[in-house]
């Protein structure tokens, strides 16, 4: 009697495991093939691989309707109504960006982000007194595919960049107090500039472990009105 009891309990659940799993799995194939046609088969794998390993912690309350409904301009107060209490603020400085990249159509978008898939670019950052603070840049390299997809090397940080500006003159420059006017004149006019304005980041997801997550954040001016919103995905 015992082990007929053990054998027809511990079939059970791998029954409806099995089943769960061919129901994921239809699931992920019927998602796939969506996402290729909609999106290309890049995004797709990207998105599918975020559902099996993000992390995401999301404030109480949180409504992806309501974060997709809110607009640039808006009062904080307005976006607190609409959102409620964020899980923390993050304090930030304001700063300017200018684009320079080999592409000539690469440029910022109204978040101040360059949207391609592994673009090489540098940007100059600036200070609200137009003071140079920091000089960043990506270099992406190979571009092989499969077929399917394509991947890339993406080179960043101090030195790396499409200039050739060495972290050397970087720092030079920092400590000499480049400002704009400068620059402009030794690299040429930058082809996108963005201000950003945020203050304070009202934060509505994190990641308790460190790892993957969607970022939803509300960037606050100095004026109290959203200035920006992150709606993006943290790859750890």
């Amino acid at each position: 009697m015992t082990e007929s009891n053990v054998d027809s309990s511990s079939e059970k659940p791998r029954g409806r495991r099995g089943r769960l799993g061919c129901i994921l799995s239809l699931l992920l194939g019927l998602l796939a093939i969506i996402g290729v046609a909609v999106v290309g088969p890049r995004e797709t794998l990207q998105r599918i691989f975020l559902i099996l390993s993000e992390d995401t912690e999301y404030a109480e309350g949180f409504s992806h309707r309501a974060f997709r409904s809110l607009e640039l301009g808006t009062t904080e107060t307005q976006a607190l109504d609409t959102l409620g209490e964020p899980l923390e603020e993050w304090p930030s400085v304001p700063y300017t960006a200018w684009l320079y990249a080999p592409d000539p159509e690469l440029e910022f978008n109204d978040q101040g982000t360059v949207e391609a898939v592994n673009p090489s670019y540098t940007q100059f950052l600036f200070d609200a007194e137009g003071i140079l603070t920091d000089v960043i840049g990506q270099v992406a390299t190979g571009g092989r595919s499969n077929g399917f997809s394509t991947s890339f090397t993406a080179m960043f940080g101090p030195g790396v960049n499409t200039l050739n500006i060495s972290a050397q003159e970087i720092d030079a420059l920092k400590q000499s107090g480049a400002n704009q006017a400068l620059m402009e004149e030794r690299y040429g006019a930058p082809q996108s500039t963005h201000e950003h304005r945020v203050v304070r980041w009202l934060r509505y997801t994190r990641s308790p472990t460190g790892s993957n997550y969607r970022q939803r954040a509300v960037g606050i001016d100095k004026d109290g009105h959203v200035c920006a919103i992150n709606d993006s995905i943290w790859w750890d």
